[in-house]
């Protein structure tokens, strides 16, 4: 009967390949001769499976084995190594075994054993004729008792290894050589442990990194609900595809920036349907440390190289709560897969490593710099413009108010000091709004860390366009470097001339190139979209410095002072007014003013209806009816998740799931950016909706069309950039992709309609259909 706390482990294969397998430690006496040193150089086993459960361990393979081996052997004072083919016939093994409850103090007892074997092609090198003559009489011997040595002297060896209790004892790490980089001096190695100790659990497996040593990282892998896993029709060929086949070719790949070719002696193996079972109920732990010997880094800690050759260790393999099963991974199994992976690593490194100092770079992508104040080349000249500015803008508006004065709605002309303090006011904010989109272009934005320390991709405005334009995404990163690189110095430049230059606030072009500076936001919004899907969490973050904050502030400054000039600049004055006629009194002046253009005539109707309930009614009504519309149109994407990001490759162990996120979590980076976001998708849009026309400058604080063009663009585009950043041959590993939800529509349509209401308003779209129809009626009427 099978205990349900016991390990149970199936393994099976149609085809298995050894190369380069050593036993160092094998030893046996045949009374005159002793024999030691067993290694095989090809080891082909045919059809096999193994079953080690609570009840019974059997392996079984039902076709020949071919090995071509080599062996040590000492008689007296003559020593030579054997070299021999074994062709061993099907053979079965079968050990009953039984415990207490717990699955402890195991007793193993032999129940079936079949083997045989043959020796063919023997040759010993050096030659001796004693050794050759003893061999040849011995051959026979050998081949008639094999069976009977296999089964009665190997096997109860493994039953009494089995019930030892003996562990041994740990290997010594590697040392630490003087002038070498410790581990906590790297910051790719402060970043690993980083990212280790913040993995979430991996098929229920938690992780845990210590550095024991200044050599030795230490890896804790804790089983806290036991393990069960299941997979068949494997593959591991020496092509370097195996029981992680695509990922891990594909990443070493992308690592070496080319194809990671095997070395043709490399000690692989090889298997043909493979599969393994493996259901263990109970809790247990395991523990692995990773050795780095004479690593040596830059003053940064982060371009590092090793020895070539056992530069980079695994030891110490061992396992913990499993009974038995502990004695045999630390003893035997753990030393023969570390020693492996070891040779692995060494001869997959060897084509990499430099013949001058025979040592190896580290693979990993340079750090981007982070820039944090502009280049003086560029500040200096700004600053020294921008107070030629200053003191020019004063002294045109002294000479402009004596020469051509602007008068008031009394008739009387406009005092110098209110002159001054206007053009003052609006040529610092447009100097200091320069200034600050110069500093942000200048400078990083944001950056993208992994592990805390390793700066992955950094975000400046040029960084980004640039980024974005090398990861093919051409259209989108014109579209971002318009709007957030040219558009702003555009949009200040003819404010300047409008108002300042030419005295004319009321302009068309000034009214519409200030509705369209909204799409400043695009860059900002980019940003978030694309460096969200990115994310994870503890392993590779967003960092916002202080680059982002001056741009999103010279932006909001951009986007007022284009509200100043369009509606606040000489407010009230003649160049306020559409007639050559000046009222004389308060009560004269419309209410008008206050709009970025005049009222239309039905617009002007309902303004100037009688102030009766009855009248007042349908003016009130569609006003509701508008801003509930709005609501509805753009409240679903702040409470419901809008965006969708999803992981593929080998990151779907750490982020199974979808990560769908709302307005709020998208936009929560910083506070800033939050209350950036809130006005703009959310109070800027409604309350243009609820008071229209009245608050028309609102129209270009609305920016729900900016948010959702950078969506879509991360939504097409968002596999290609993370591509980009992380490495075409990467795909296996990660990569990512986002789809919107449905809280977009009701979003496009509220930004639809915003953008229908600023046509009405701005060049009166009803009424220009409307003579459009009419057109056709009169000519038929003619």
């Amino acid at each position: 009967m099978m205990l349900p706390t016991c390990v149970s482990l199936l393994v099976l294969w149609s085809s298995l390949l050894f190369t380069n397998t050593t036993l160092p430690d094998f030893k046996e006496s045949f009374g005159i001769a002793t024999v030691s040193n067993l290694s095989c150089g090809d080891a082909r086993i045919g059809p096999s499976n193994g079953s080690f459960n609570s009840s019974l361990w059997s392996i079984g393979i039902s076709e020949r084995s071919l090995l071509s081996c080599a062996v040590d052997i000492e008689m007296g004072r003559v020593r030579s190594r054997l070299y021999t083919d074994v062709d061993v016939s099907p053979t079965a093994v079968s050990l009953l075994r039984s415990s207490d409850d717990q699955c402890s103090n195991a007793v193993f007892t032999k129940d079936a054993c079949v083997f045989g074997m043959t020796l063919d092609n023997a040759r010993l090198d050096p030659p001796d004729p004693m050794l050759e003559a003893l061999i040849s009489l011995l051959k026979e011997t050998i081949e008639k008792n094999s069976g009977v040595y296999f089964c009665d002297v190997l096997v109860p060896h493994f039953e009494d290894e089995l019930k030892n209790q003996t562990v041994n004892l740990p290997e010594p790490l590697l040392p630490f050589v003087h002038g070498a980089t410790p581990l906590n001096g790297s910051t790719i190695f402060r970043g690993l442990l980083n990212i280790l100790n913040n993995l979430p659990d991996i098929l229920s497996i938690r992780l845990k990194a210590i550095e024991p040593s200044n050599t030795t990282i230490q890896l804790h892998l804790n089983f806290s609900h036991g393990f069960e896993f299941s997979k068949t029709n494997m593959t591991w060929n020496t092509s370097g595809f195996g029981l992680l086949p695509e990922m891990f070719q594909s990443t070493l790949d992308a690592l070496f920036d080319g194809p990671v070719v095997w070395n043709e002696a490399g000690p692989f193996s090889g298997a043909e349907d493979l599969g393994i079972k493996i259901l263990t109920p109970r809790p247990f732990n395991m523990s692995v440390d990773i050795s780095m010997y004479n690593l040596t880094c830059g003053t940064d800690g982060f371009y590092c190289s090793l020895p070539c050759t056992n530069g980079i260790e695994l030891l110490n393999l061992r396992l913990y709560g499993l009974n038995e099963w502990d004695r045999l991974v630390v003893n035997y199994i753990g030393p023969f897969v570390t020693q492996r992976i070891n040779e692995l690593f060494s001869s997959m490194i060897i084509p990499f490593c430099n013949t001058t100092d025979n040592r190896f770079q580290i693979p990993i992508k340079e750090s981007p710099d982070i820039i944090s104040v502009p280049p003086t080349g560029v500040i200096v000249p700004s600053v020294l413009v921008g107070f030629a500015l200053v003191f020019g803008s004063t002294f045109l508006s002294i000479r402009k108010h004596r020469k051509s004065p602007v008068y008031l709605l009394d008739g009387s002309i406009i005092p110098l000091w209110r002159v001054l303090l206007e053009d003052t006011l609006l040529i610092l904010m447009i100097v200091v709004n320069a200034l600050a989109f110069i500093w942000s272009n200048c400078t990083t934005a944001a950056r993208i860390v992994a592990g805390d320390e390793v700066t992955l991709l950094s975000f400046s405005l040029m960084e980004t366009s640039t980024n974005l334009y090398k990861a093919g995404l051409r259209p989108f990163a014109v579209l971002v470097f318009v709007f957030s690189g040219l558009y702003p110095y555009l949009k200040l430049f003819t404010i300047m001339t409008c108002t300042l230059v030419l005295q004319k606030p009321e302009s068309m072009i000034l009214k519409v190139i200030d509705y369209f500076g909204k799409l400043s936001f695009l860059d900002s919004y980019a940003m978030v979209v694309m460096s969200s899907g990115l994310q994870m969490e503890g392993i590779a973050d967003v960092k916002i410095i202080a680059g982002f904050y001056v741009f999103l502030a010279a932006t909001v400054l951009c986007v007022f002072t284009g509200n100043y000039a369009t509606t606040f600049w000489r407010r009230n004055t003649s160049l306020r007014m559409r007639s050559n006629s000046i009222p004389r009194s308060m009560k004269e002046v419309p209410d008008e003013a206050l709009l970025l253009v005049p009222l239309t005539v039905n617009e002007r109707h309902i303004v100037e209806m009688p102030n009766t309930p009855r009248s007042n009614f349908p003016s009130l009504f569609w006003r509701v009816l508008n801003a509930l519309f709005v609501a509805a149109c753009i409240l679903p994407p702040w409470i419901t998740p809008c965006l969708s990001y999803r992981v593929r490759g080998a990151a779907t162990l750490i982020q199974p799931n979808d990560r769908n996120m709302t307005l709020y979590e998208l936009s929560s980076a910083s506070t800033s950016l939050l209350l950036t976001c809130v006005f703009t998708i959310g109070i800027a849009p409604l309350f243009y909706a609820a008071f229209y026309p009245r608050l028309a400058l609102l129209a270009s604080w609305g920016a729900a069309d900016a948010f959702l063009l950078a969506c879509v663009a991360g939504i097409f585009q968002l596999e290609r950039f993370v591509e980009f950043v992380i490495g075409t041959n990467m795909r296996s590993l990660y990569t990512a992709e986002a789809r919107l939800l449905w809280p977009m529509i009701p979003l496009l349509i509220a930004s639809v309609w915003q953008w229908i209401l600023a046509a009405e308003h701005v060049f009166g779209l009803s009424e220009f259909i409307r003579n459009y129809r009419a057109k056709p009626l009169e000519a038929l009427a003619s």
